[in-house]
């Protein structure tokens, strides 16, 4: 199955936001082309480069970069690193998140973009596995999968949450159940899109800017909460810095959720992708 058609993002979008508009209509030829090209990849083996890489992850990035490089934006990506990271906008960009489970033909995956300026996030889009579901936000101009507007849902007590989880804690966080689905991104678009409560990561590394960036937009658009298990920044980090990212839909949960991991040591099982 293929992306889902483009939205009307000027349609969608509050009026005096058409460069936010023309940014993600770049963001969804190139995520749509990520995604495809990991779609139709039959190479998934392992690289030589960094920790969980694989070669489908080179083919769907050099996509992206076709159609990023003729943009003007700066980029900055988990395969191929960053470039003109001076320019005011810059592409935050991984072209697959759940590497990993599309080399075991586990149909959970996604294609992030979102693209930053100095105040932060402005604009962000994922395509997603099995359906080519179009996820994106725009900073104060709200939350959307396809066309359909996103409502921020009532919180919940942690013991009555549902939280998608990211690495393997060494004992109960205190949830009612848990998800441990391979795409932290596209978990994070799920909790957005009201499946679950909340998000939290605790694998031994963390996770890297874009693996949460795209989705955080998202999140924030709703009011949701959204930080770090050690309230480090999150939106400004180096390539090579990772983060134990929280979500949850209120500051209730968020902080409960923290309360439960602080003093843990992480699992030692290693994300692969």
């Amino acid at each position: 199955m293929g992306v889902e058609t483009m939205p009307n993002f000027r349609a969608l979008l509050p009026l005096g936001q058409s460069e936010e508009a023309e940014l993600l209509e770049v963001a969804y030829v190139a995520a749509s082309a990520a995604f495809e090209a990991a779609r139709k990849c039959q190479d998934w083996s392992s690289t030589d480069g960094h920790l969980g890489q694989h070669r489908g992850d080179l083919v769907a990035d050099e996509a992206a970069l076709k159609v990023l490089e003729s943009s003007g934006l700066g980029i900055y990506s988990e395969e191929s690193g960053v470039n003109d990271k001076d320019k005011d906008l810059i592409a935050v960009i991984d072209p697959v998140d759940g590497s990993a489970n599309v080399a075991r033909n586990i149909p959970f995956w996604c294609s992030s973009i979102a693209v930053v300026d100095k105040a932060g996030p402005l604009i962000s889009l994922l395509v997603g596995a099995p359906d080519g579901a179009v996820y994106f936000a725009v900073r104060e101009g709200g939350a959307y999968k396809g066309s359909l507007r996103l409502k921020p849902r009532p919180a919940k007590p942690l013991g009555e949450s549902v939280l998608f989880v990211n690495g393997f804690p060494k004992s109960h966080l205190g949830w009612m159940q848990y998800r441990t689905l391979g795409s932290a991104a596209l978990e994070l678009c799920l909790v957005a899109a009201g499946s679950a409560e909340g998000f939290i990561d605790v694998s031994p590394r963390g996770l890297g800017l874009w693996d949460y960036l795209g989705a955080a937009l998202l999140l924030g658009e709703l009011g949701y909460v959204f930080g770090d298990t050690e309230n480090r920044e999150v939106y400004w980090i180096e390539h090579e810095e990772r983060r134990h990212i929280v979500a949850a839909r209120d500051q209730g949960l968020y902080d409960a959720i923290v309360s439960k991991v602080s003093g843990l040591k992480r699992s030692s099982t290693k994300r692969e992708g």
